[in-house]
């Protein structure tokens, strides 16, 4: 079987240049989707702040937001560096301290987006902690 060649007519063109506008630095997959998570702002032709996802029955991007009445709260405000999705959540970790846009959530570093009510919301736990939250088990420096 060939191989598709990057700047070739076989390339995808959502995995080049169209992809993200800055550094992915984290990844979960659960069923069809595929989630990301770093430094970008932008995915595709959507504006997704540092968390995005891709869907691959439809090979579309879209943002991780929740719909409100004066808009979309729309990602985090600063990178994302951790993943996991744990049933109908989505565990977001990193280094920033809000999420969402219009109506923020004060998350300290770790968030959870519920995929099935589209709901962002903080969790118990303090900036430091959000590492051994989403890997249990693991120790010492990262």
């Amino acid at each position: 079987m060939p191989q598709a060649n990057c700047g070739t007519p076989d390339w995808d063109g959502q995995f080049g240049f169209n992809g993200t506008n800055d550094l992915v630095f984290a990844m979960a997959v659960s069923g069809n989707s595929i989630f990301i998570g770093g430094a970008f702002t932008a995915v595709g032709n959507v504006a997704a702040n540092h968390v995005a996802k891709f869907d691959t029955t439809t090979n579309t991007w879209s943002s991780i937001s929740q719909p409100t009445v004066s808009g979309e709260v729309n990602g985090v405000n600063k990178n994302v560096f951790a993943l996991a999705v744990i049933g109908n959540s989505l565990f977001v970790g990193g280094d920033f301290t809000t999420a969402g846009t219009n109506v923020i959530v004060f998350a300290n570093g770790l968030a959870k987006f519920d995929l099935s009510t589209n709901v962002w919301s903080a969790t118990q736990a303090r900036q430091w902690q959000w590492r051994e939250q989403l890997c249990p088990g693991i120790g010492g420096e990262w």
